[in-house]
């Protein structure tokens, strides 16, 4: 309704409440005001005494005093007057109205009229549909095509993560505290684990990767960036195109550092080396892939008590390193070091002595690790930097006892072969 029709109808409220009350108001009056002799007839009878008989002059007709019934007259025909105007007034008041009205009407069919060309005019966002078996979201290199992730079930797998990630939290508290894991959270993630498995079985000697397990092949990129996309399709917070072009736009960089760090390789190249390359490049692909997701996205399938963690984290490169990590425990920094050139010496099958004479490649490698003292509980819960970390020094040690006393071309043949990682650390008595 328009706005200047608010007042004429607010004046035909007034109106009409003005004429009740004086219409109300003069029959009231002329119903409560004294009788009077009516205008004409015979005059009342006077009673009179003897005195006044004789002293009266002879009675003159004449009409008697009528004021106040002319006044009352007066005022009901000008009530009746007003009242007619009014009733005029209300009677154009209702026809503005039921205009007004109308004219309301017209204008709201107007607006949806309008509001449904408006609709029909602007781009309709295309939905982002949940992965689906044989549907590959994000694809890079030549991987998009492998039949293996085309008849994937990535619907099945992201429901399997979605399910998992929940309990991953209290897990690594558990672990964190030294307590035993609720057994039957243990059970649901065992559940859920085979589906994931499935996958990496699968992908098994499909793509590239130079640990001698499973989880080579399920930590590549293309696997990673697909069950992210799975499992935030099934948390209802799915990956927008743009989301999934840039994670693309990664995965090609990622193919791109993948060749120029495998044609750098010799004969002499240390498998060891070749698995740290490995980590660290997928590592940089896993926090690029944690800057193109929102923090709302990243909430719902990693927490800060479980991101980076061996054996929690199921999107980190940690997972390469199962089975293939060995931890070396001791109470003391040099007892440490003296585990290590035993497990030098027994696992290259050089003697203890001769170890002992690369005393400043051991120093070296203590100087670089540098442990602080843990408990066992935080001894047990390890993160991808540290495994980073062990590596390295393991490299720079292992690349000194090459020149001395690992020389040997058979033991040195061994060692370039061994992809065995040591985590050394210190517990607190």
């Amino acid at each position: 309704m328009r706005n200047d029709a608010l007042p004429a109808l607010i004046s035909v409220a007034v109106i009409s409440g003005v004429l009740c009350l004086l219409i109300g108001g003069a029959v009231g009056w002329l119903m409560l005001a004294p009788a009077s002799a009516p205008a004409t007839g015979p005059a009342a009878p006077v009673a009179t005494s003897a005195t006044t008989q004789a002293s009266s002059p002879d009675p003159v007709d004449s009409p008697p005093a009528q004021p106040e019934a002319a006044r009352l007259r007066e005022e009901l025909q000008a009530a009746k007057q007003l009242a007619e105007k009014l009733q005029a007034d209300l009677s154009a008041a209702e026809q503005e109205r039921d205009g007004l009205a109308a004219e309301g009407a017209r204008l709201s069919g107007r607006v949806k009229e309008l509001e449904t060309k408006l609709a029909e005019a602007q781009p309709q966002p295309v939905p982002t549909p949940t992965p689906e078996a044989g549907s590959v979201e994000i694809r890079f290199g030549n991987w998009g095509d492998l039949p293996e992730l085309k008849n994937a079930d990535w619907k099945e797998l992201g429901g399997a993560l979605q399910a998992m990630t929940p309990q991953m939290e209290p897990l690594a508290r558990a672990i964190r505290e030294g307590r035993q894991p609720d057994a039957e959270a243990m059970k649901k993630i065992g559940a859920q684990n085979m589906k994931l498995v499935k996958l990496a079985v699968a992908l098994q000697g499909k793509v590239p990767t130079h640990v001698d397990s499973v989880n080579g092949e399920y930590t590549h990129p293309v696997s990673i960036a697909n069950l992210l996309a799975a499992q935030l399709a099934a948390a209802g917070n799915p990956l927008s195109d743009a989301q999934k072009k840039r994670l693309s736009e990664l995965g090609e960089d990622y193919e791109k550092r993948w060749k120029i760090i495998n044609d750098a390789y010799t004969p002499e190249t240390m498998q060891l080396r070749k698995i740290m390359d490995e980590a660290e490049l997928k590592q940089w692909f896993t926090e690029q892939m944690w800057l193109v997701t929102t923090p709302e996205q990243k909430a719902l399938v990693v927490s800060p008590q479980t991101e980076g963690y061996l054996g929690i984290d199921l999107y980190s490169p940690a997972l390469m390193f199962q089975g293939v990590a060995r931890p070396l425990q001791a109470n003391s920094r040099d007892t440490l070091k003296g585990h290590m050139k035993d497990w030098i010496a027994q696992q290259f099958g050089v003697a203890r002595d001769a170890v002992d004479g690369a005393e400043y490649a051991f120093d070296d490698w203590l100087t670089t690790l540098n442990p602080e003292p843990k408990s066992a509980a935080e001894a047990s819960f390890v993160h991808i930097s540290e495994l980073l970390k062990f590596g390295r020094a393991q490299l720079a040690l292992l690349t000194n006892l090459l020149t001395t006393v690992l020389s040997d071309p058979e033991v040195a043949k061994n060692v370039r072969g061994s992809s065995v990682l040591i985590m050394p650390q210190v517990l607190q008595p």
